[in-house]
């Protein structure tokens, strides 16, 4: 993802474009982990110091770095832990996910037991497959806000995105839901293309129906994964492994108890990398 720092500060003010080359904040690496010392610093009108956090904090969400994220503001922990914070989002997901906009004041509640009986009580954000219908409106919500700040957003077709994900989940389990809705958004923020458009392949490999029956599964129960996530299945009948397909990486290597192929066509390489091998055999 190229960075060009002409492109970037058209909307700024002229001032501020000015003192930001005249300090050198004008690299991608300046600018991705500048901190708000470091823009209160410069020279600047108070409001202009405003629109350049923002500004900055847009760009260190898109390119993943460092202080300003947007994205890492999580929500904190309560009882004997006091204001202290708990790990930000994976490194390197660039895309704005529904777990990391999910506000402190509807954290999930989770007991965790030390040496000597003591027992605490913590507020994390929700993991994914934990994420209530209610969490989900609200995050998205926050994240329609965040890109109304953009330029070029859509918030019409925006808007057709979510109802389309409220149809969903009328019709499928919301957890596979979920799961549609974070890849979907992942792929959008890679892909660029308008929101509300239909992946009829995501649909068919994540999508699953209230006790639907997955074919080759003669179980009769549906195929999931870990916390009722349904999983693409392989040519073998395995469930496909979604780190290697997603990254064409898996820590757990030929241990790993799901089957490395494309989710798309089953073949042996990841999913990521369909496109271009469907490009070369063409």
């Amino acid at each position: 993802m190229e960075f060009n720092f002409t492109s970037w500060a058209k909307n700024l003010p002229q001032p501020v474009i000015e003192v930001l080359e005249k300090e050198e904040f004008t690299s991608l690496s300046a600018l991705k982990y500048a901190g708000e010392k470091d823009l209160e610093s410069l020279k600047l009108k108070r409001g202009h110091i405003v629109e350049l956090k923002a500004a900055v904090a847009d760009l260190q969400q898109k390119y993943g770095g460092g202080p300003l994220r947007a994205a890492d503001q999580v929500a904190p922990l309560q009882g004997l832990l006091g204001n202290m914070a708990i790990q930000s989002a994976s490194p390197g997901e660039t895309y704005l996910r529904i777990v990391d906009f999910v506000p402190a004041s509807m954290a999930v509640e989770e007991e965790v037991t030390l040496g000597g009986g003591v027992t605490l009580k913590l507020a994390n954000k929700p993991k994914l497959e934990k994420v209530s219908p209610c969490h989900w409106i609200v995050a998205n919500a926050k994240i329609m806000a965040k890109l109304m700040n953009t330029v070029d957003f859509d918030h019409e077709a925006y808007l057709c995105y979510t109802e389309m994900v409220g149809e969903l989940g009328a019709r499928f389990s919301w957890q596979s839901v979920l799961l549609y809705d974070d890849e979907y958004r992942k792929r959008q923020s890679t892909s660029g293309f308008a929101w509300g458009t239909p992946n009829p392949h995501l649909s068919t490999v994540i999508l699953c129906e209230r006790a639907q029956q997955v074919p080759g599964n003669k179980s009769g129960k549906a195929t999931t994964g870990s916390g009722g996530i349904r999983r693409p299945v392989g040519p073998s009948g395995k469930e496909v492994c979604l780190q290697y397909t997603n990254k064409g990486t898996c820590l757990y290597g030929s241990r790993c108890r799901f089957e490395h192929v494309c989710d798309t066509c089953g073949k042996e390489h990841p999913g990521k990398d369909h496109q271009a091998t469907a490009n070369t055999s063409a």
